[in-house]
């Protein structure tokens, strides 16, 4: 399975007021004022897997920072740009087969070599699962 290139989340994990999990899909939660705000950012995410063997979570960069901060923080290291946004984070993964797996670091920011590592995406209909999000080629 080729994943490279970018995908965006389609839909996501929400608790009900019975507090039951559903998927939801994100247009849906995008256009509904009630959804918070951080919410709204992170479902606008990119998804990028590189050739590179790494996948990169870029955030959009939200409208109320100031250029200034923005520059600052970039410059103190806070912040690193990606394709135009925030890289939220970068992680390995590999592909075997029809499976993709990813890694996350330890606590320390280090990865194992340990085959064990390694998660697989959940997939279904060609999408990948992340966490709370279902992801879909962009």
């Amino acid at each position: 399975m080729d994943v490279t290139g970018c995908w965006k989340v389609c839909r996501t994990k929400v608790f009900t007021d019975e507090f039951k999990m559903v998927w939801k899909d994100a247009g849906e939660l995008l256009s509904d004022e009630d959804t918070e705000e951080s919410r709204k950012l992170s479902l606008r995410a990119k998804i990028i897997f590189g050739a590179d063997g790494f996948f990169r979570v870029v955030m959009p960069i939200p409208e109320d920072i100031s250029p200034e901060y923005l520059d600052e923080a970039i410059e103190s290291g806070e912040i690193k740009l990606y394709d135009g946004g925030i890289l939220f984070s970068e992680l390995p993964y590999r592909v075997d087969g029809d499976k993709v797996f990813y890694k996350i670091p330890a606590p320390d920011g280090s990865f194992s070599n340990d085959a064990a590592s390694w998660t697989e995406f959940p997939q279904k209909d060609g999408k990948l699962q992340f966490m709370d999000h279902l992801l879909c080629r962009s």
